[in-house]
Parts: C-alpha cells; sequence; structure tokens
C-alpha cells in the first residue's frame, strides 16, 4: 500500500488552470507557461507526500491554500480516504470574491 494521497483535479479547477496556461500563452513566453506547469507538477508531488505541508486558508477551515510562484493559489481539501479534492486554480490577479470553494 503506497502512502502517498491521490490528487484529484475537480472540474471547475481544472479549467481555470488550463484558461491560466491559455492566457499565458497568448500574453507571455513559452518559457513562462513551462515554468507555471512545473511548479504545479512540483506543488502536486508535495502534496500526495504530505498534504498538511501548506497553509489552512483563511476562507474555510477544511481547505489549505499552495502558492504556486506568487501569483497563483491552489485551493484544496483533504479526505479521510487519502484523496486530495483540488477545489480551485486561482491566479492572484483575479478578484478574490470570484473564488468559489465547493
Amino acid at each position: 500500500m503506497s502512502d502517498f494521497y491521490k490528487v484529484i483535479w475537480l472540474p471547475q479547477a481544472l479549467e481555470d488552470y488550463h484558461d491560466t496556461l491559455s492566457d499565458l500563452e497568448l500574453y507571455w513566453t513559452s518559457e513562462i507557461v513551462m515554468r507555471l506547469a512545473l511548479e504545479v507538477e512540483k506543488t502536486l508531488d508535495l502534496l500526495e507526500q504530505n498534504p498538511h505541508i501548506f497553509q489552512v486558508a483563511d476562507e474555510a477551515e477544511d481547505i489549505r491554500r499552495a502558492v504556486v510562484l506568487k501569483l497563483n493559489k491552489i485551493y484544496y481539501r483533504i479526505n479521510s480516504d487519502r484523496t486530495i479534492d483540488i477545489l480551485s486554480f486561482f491566479p492572484s490577479r483575479n478578484d478574490p470574491n470570484d473564488l468559489t470553494l465547493k
């Protein structure tokens, strides 16, 4: 049995992540896009090994927040079945009132 947790992207979070990558492709270089993708992968690897490594989100006690490259946040919930639900991929430049965590 593996000691790792399983990361599950909820559909809206995955869509938000892909939208962010698409926006970066339009306005920035492919190097920036790759850097973000690699940092997200590193963050997910850390979550799989130790999901408690990142701080509890201000928005709710059962939700945690990982900051990726200062400009993006991954909000997630740790479940008792050793899964982690990625609830939101949220660029910090967005209006905080637009953040929904379900």
